[in-house]
């Protein structure tokens, strides 16, 4: 296919795989710098997945391709998917896949993107992790301003929210996405008495992990 700058939007259908249902693929007047083109054809090997793969893997090439305004790429919803809600388009980084910005239109998942490559739709059923929680369990926490941390992550959609509590009271949390951790500002004292701690981690497609130290 090729798509030339100012010539109009324009929307190709293709089928690789031999499916009733085929990739769209949109064009949008002033997304390419000049011409693009534009070749969509199984992926072939691609990165392993953490999470379950429910469609196969297909390759925009080339990937290289400077393109102005994002295309749009709309994916059939594939079957068989243990809960729907959680299914979403990544991107092979070539080391693991990425998670896109998925919206549900009807029948098809659809993405805008600036980067070509290889996609699929994958589901995320596997929670976040927390973990080296601090205070750790059965620890005895001295002041009203004790260190207050976790290491959390995700191997799926991503990191999308987290919460620190305290007897019910949110807590002033930062975020370290480099070190996978969050850690408590020490911004006011806590209550006096018995103290219930409360972390909760959900990520992007939904899933929720929640841990409480007493």
């Amino acid at each position: 296919h090729v798509f030339e700058r100012g010539a109009g939007d324009r929307t190709v259908s293709e089928d690789p795989f031999g499916h009733d249902e085929p990739l769209k693929v949109t064009v949008r007047s002033n997304s390419p710098y000049g011409r693009l083109f534009l070749r969509v054809y199984p992926a072939g090997e691609v990165s392993k997945t953490a999470i379950p793969l429910r469609s196969q893997p297909v390759r925009l090439w080339p990937a290289a391709s400077p393109i102005g305004e994002p295309i749009e790429i709309a994916f059939p919803v594939p079957e068989g998917a243990a809960s729907p809600e959680r299914l979403a388009v990544y991107r092979d980084t070539g080391s693991g896949w990425s998670h896109l910005s998925t919206r549900r239109a009807g029948n098809r998942l659809v993405i805008s993107t600036n980067t070509l490559g290889a996609f699929a739709v994958l589901e995320d059923t596997k929670p976040p992790t927390i973990r080296d929680i601090v205070p750790s369990k059965g620890a005895v926490v001295s002041g009203n301003r004790p260190a207050i941390r976790a290491a959390i992550a995700d191997t799926g959609s991503g990191v999308d929210a987290f919460r620190v509590t305290c007897n019910g009271q949110w807590l002033l949390t930062a975020y370290d996405p480099e070190r996978g951790v969050i850690e408590w500002e020490q911004d006011e004292d806590l209550p006096e008495g018995p103290r219930e701690l409360r972390f909760t981690v959900t990520d992007f497609a939904g899933n929720v992990t929640t841990v409480t130290r007493p």
